[in-house]
């Protein structure tokens, strides 16, 4: 059994499209557990609804339902209620491809066979598309212009992270390890990798993609296409409070989970900079 964690906010626009591609998923041994985090639009409507349609297959959570936690915490609640083996996230917005739950179990059970007892995360590269489902890129890592082969190790890790949430299938001994969030959790998803990591656990990268990861103006986090040019240091630099902030969140995480100095994090930052 693979229990699916979703956290839901004001997410009625793209919402069916998403249950329903769940629905089709070639893999069936699974469960959805949903969490709102305080809609003011449809979104608990169209929730209740597919409940009602699949009773055995969707279900709410009732731990602060309702209750704006934020997007990190909202995840923590939903990964607590988890009892399965297996555990994915799930984004309200995007399309899953069919065989997305099949690939990542065939690849978590083998990895298991050959390393067991170790926390294991599955994460792969995702299909970038416009809010009509047109395609952008045909990689999430390269339209970012992020290398993960140069992100194995944890201190790697810790400056960039590669594995994105919705792309997860990870263990019951991924998540023991992770619970509960730090307090500089930068997001679960980057939380939870580095703790893989720097527990001695395993990630492992599928290349194929197995998402269509829709851009909108609604987006929490999303997809932003780097090209190195004389703009995009241009706004690097009119940007660099921002980015600053940014780096120095990325820091704080790797300081609680690692015990990173500031000093190693600017020198593993910059080490991938000029990498990749």
């Amino acid at each position: 059994m693979i229990d699916i964690l979703l956290s839901t906010y004001n997410g009625e626009k793209y919402l069916n499209e998403l249950l329903d591609s769940l629905l089709a998923q070639t893999y069936t041994n699974w469960v959805l557990f949903i969490r709102d985090d305080g809609s003011s639009d449809n979104t608990i409507s169209i929730i209740d609804k597919y409940c009602q349609a699949y009773p055995q297959k969707i279900r709410k959570i009732s731990e602060k339902n309702g209750v704006n936690v934020g997007v990190i915490h909202s995840f923590e609640l939903l990964l607590k209620e988890s009892q399965s083996e297996y555990i994915m996230f799930c984004d309200q917005d995007d399309i899953w491809l069919p065989h997305k739950i099949e690939d990542a179990l065939e690849e978590i059970s083998s990895a298991e066979l050959q390393q067991p007892n170790k926390p294991i995360v599955i994460c792969s590269d995702l299909y970038v598309v416009d809010n009509q489902l047109n395609k952008i890129s045909e990689s999430f890592w390269s339209y970012c212009r992020m290398n993960p082969s140069l992100l194995q190790k944890n201190n790697e890790l810790a400056i960039n992270n590669y594995v994105t949430g919705c792309t997860m299938l990870f263990n019951r001994k991924a998540k023991q390890i992770s619970l509960p969030f730090g307090k500089n959790a930068v997001m679960h998803d980057a939380w939870i990798a580095l703790k893989v990591l720097a527990s001695n656990g395993i990630i492992i990268i599928l290349e194929k993609p197995e998402i269509l990861y829709r851009q909108h103006q609604q987006n929490k986090l999303g997809a932003i296409a780097v090209q190195y040019c004389f703009r995009y240091f241009f706004e690097k630099i009119l940007n660099i409070k921002r980015v600053f902030e940014k780096n120095y969140l990325n820091y704080k995480q790797a300081n609680e989970v690692l015990g990173m100095s500031f000093g190693c994090f600017i020198y593993y930052r910059l080490v991938y900079l000029i990498r990749r």
